[in-house]
This record gives structure tokens, sequence and C-alpha cells, in this order.
């Protein structure tokens, strides 16, 4: 049988200036403990919730190969990289006194080390002012 594949990620994409993206300071720990600060990115345009690929490297977090890798779109259809997600990070997070496991899969974003989106802004409704 054949596996069926996975939705399409997305990715909104807009020209804005710096002053204009809501970034949060985050902490987040891997597998192995180690506990990291750093800027998140906050999107309600992004699909899911991702970690940058050399960020996520270089700071030593683990990351799990997914079964069927999958492509990232901007919303007009184009590829936002030019592979697809083929590994995911399960990290723990935290934003002030919030903790909580997170998945997060893994791209080239270059701008943030993380991206918290849609699916994260739905769940928790954050107060954004």
């Amino acid at each position: 049988m054949k596996q069926e594949e996975e939705p399409l990620y997305r990715i909104w994409t807009t020209r804005y200036n710096r002053e204009e993206k809501i970034t949060i300071k985050v902490r987040i720990q891997g597998a192995d403990g180690q506990e990291c600060a750093t800027t998140a990115l906050v999107d309600s345009g992004a699909s899911e919730n991702f970690i940058d690929r050399v960020y996520a490297e270089a700071s030593r977090i683990h990351t799990q190969q997914k079964a069927v890798p999958r492509q990232v779109l901007t919303v007009d259809r184009r590829e936002v990289t030019s592979r697809p997600v083929t590994h995911d990070a399960q990290i723990h997070l935290t934003i002030n006194h919030h903790e909580e496991d997170i998945q997060l899969h893994c791209i080239t974003i270059g701008n943030a080390p993380i991206i918290i989106a849609l699916p994260w802004l739905k769940l928790h409704d954050p107060a954004i002012g």
C-alpha cells in the first residue's frame, strides 16, 4: 500500500521593515538537556512551527528523520527551500513562565532561528499588543 503524501507546509511571505516583525525571547532545550537562549519570529502566516537547520546543528539539537519528506511552499505555491523538509526537532520551549514540549520542522530560515506559527498561536491565543 502506497503511503499517502502529507499536506504541504506553507509560509506566507511579505516584504516588511525590520520594525514590523514580531519577535520574542525564548529558551529551548533539546533531548540532551542543553539549554539555549534565542529569538523566535512570530509568524501568523506560517502553517507550521520551524527551526533553522543550521541553528539546530550548531546548538546540537537532536533531529529525527521524517517518514515522508514534505515541501515548503509560499502562499503563491513557490518552493521556499530547494529541498523538502526531511527532519523534525522535538524541543522543550520556554517563553517567560510558559513551558511546553513542541515539534519544529527543520528548514533553512536565515532570518530567525525559530518560527512560532499559526498552530501555536491558535493553541495558546496570546495577547499581542
